[in-house]
């Protein structure tokens, strides 16, 4: 990949670090953008330069503004979005001219998959089995006949309640009833979605498709979660999730990068419940691949991987798969969840277990910054969770979330809301 220039957008991410890492690795040009003030990209050495932009769910045409003026800058030849402000990115992807590749989809497409109505609508029409869902509130109620598994423990809520567009289980309810739900949804006000419960085993992927062709695919279960984000990754063979993925990655003829959450019944059947057209922790699985490079000297060709999937498609003739034997978590927050659990012999014995079995995603020979960067980025959440009276998980989105409302997407020339626009990054925060 040596010649090829990558921003990486949604820099505070982990996944954004570990593909930065990646591809610098293999001799790209990384640069990265991001509305915080110290993002981890921003820290590590593999980012050439890291920009602050602003935000985009404040200031769409302003962030749109910035990304161009870097690309044309910096000749940027793939633009990849790790986080929700891949919406963004979407309604002014022709902003960004011939020569970068803009690894995002239509956003009709997106937002089909980002509703938690829409996207399970959707799995019904291609024919695959789906829970029974029901919209209530905003538009007129309505339902998809889906399956309703038989509960098997009576403390079993047999509803779950969501908003339509959320992330990181916020929001969520559990209910007796489709009336107590229904009662709930029109107390918050707002569009929600009832599902029939249909287990507790939640079974997470990530994969990046192309044309309809599935070309990277990782499985994984999430057994411990901190403020309603999962922690800690443990990879899962099941090959029915694959196939799944592959089957709606070809009835869709999609393009992109693809995250689902199935749920695992009891009778081992995957049931959908939400997709998160975007990067998530997958992507930490990916970058050890099973089948890793070719020994220096060999002459062997390299096998393709999760870089490949993204940068060179074509490349990859054969669906790249995760590696059974990587488990990797997130170090500060999985501490954190320890903590939590001091209280419970069991559950702390559990996260003892996947603890010692983890290796953490930020820690890497060479790129000690990263760390204390994390520490920054964590207190910068905090100071804002606090202003503006939000949940961590809420201040981790609040600049970067999308909940299906048009963005409006103007013309991106003229006046911009916020100075700065595509400035490096102090070296501070690096």
């Amino acid at each position: 990949m040596n010649g090829l220039r990558v921003l990486i957008t949604g820099g505070r991410a982990p996944c954004a670090l570990d593909l930065a890492r990646g591809f610098a690795a293999r001799g790209a040009e990384v640069y990265a953008a991001e509305c915080l003030e110290h993002p981890l990209c921003a820290a590590s050495r593999a980012v050439k330069r890291s920009f602050r932009v602003p935000p985009p769910a404040q200031d769409p045409a302003g962030y749109a503004a910035a990304l161009r003026d870097i690309v044309r800058r910096e000749r940027i030849g793939l633009l990849l979005p790790t986080c929700e402000e891949i919406f963004y990115i979407s309604e002014y992807r022709g902003s960004f001219g011939p020569d970068c590749r803009v690894l995002a989809p239509p956003l009709g497409t997106l937002r089909e998959l980002h509703s938690k109505w829409a996207f399970i609508a959707l799995c019904a029409r291609l024919g695959f089995a789906v829970p029974e869902t029901v919209r209530l509130g905003g538009e007129s109620e309505a339902k998809i006949a889906g399956e309703i598994p038989r509960r098997r423990r009576p403390e079993e809520a047999a509803y779950i309640l969501k908003p339509e567009f959320s992330r990181f289980s916020a929001g969520v309810s559990r209910h007796e009833t489709l009336d107590e739900a229904r009662a709930e949804a029109r107390r918050a006000g707002g569009s929600w979605v009832a599902q029939a419960f249909a287990g507790s085993e939640m079974l997470c992927t990530y994969g990046v498709a192309h044309e309809g062709r599935l070309l990277a695919h990782a499985a994984y279960l999430a057994p411990q979660t901190a403020s309603g984000a999962s922690v800690c990754f443990l990879p899962d063979a099941d090959p029915a999730a694959r196939e799944w993925v592959a089957r709606f990655a070809e009835r869709t003829n999609f393009s992109g990068q693809l995250s689902f959450d199935f749920i695992r019944t009891d009778e081992g059947a995957l049931l959908p419940i939400e997709c998160n057209p975007r990067a998530t922790s997958g992507v930490h699985l990916l970058l050890a691949p099973q089948t890793g490079a070719a020994k220096p000297g060999s002459g062997a060709e390299r096998a393709p991987d999760l870089l490949d999937a993204l940068a060179d498609p074509e490349r990859v003739r054969a669906t790249v798969v995760a590696d059974p034997a990587r488990t990797p978590m997130l170090m500060l927050p999985m501490l954190g969840s320890g903590l939590a659990q001091l209280r419970s012999p069991k559950k702390f014995a559990r996260w003892l277990r996947d603890y010692r079995g983890s290796r953490d995603v930020l820690l890497r020979s060479g790129d000690a910054a990263v760390l204390p960067q994390a520490i920054r980025m964590m207190a910068e959440l905090r100071r804002r969770a606090s202003r503006l009276g939000l949940s961590m998980s809420e201040a981790s989105v609040h600049d970067i979330g999308w909940n299906g409302d048009p963005i409006g997407s103007g013309p991106i020339d003229g006046t911009r809301k916020n100075g700065g626009i595509g400035e490096p990054a102090s070296r501070d925060s690096r």
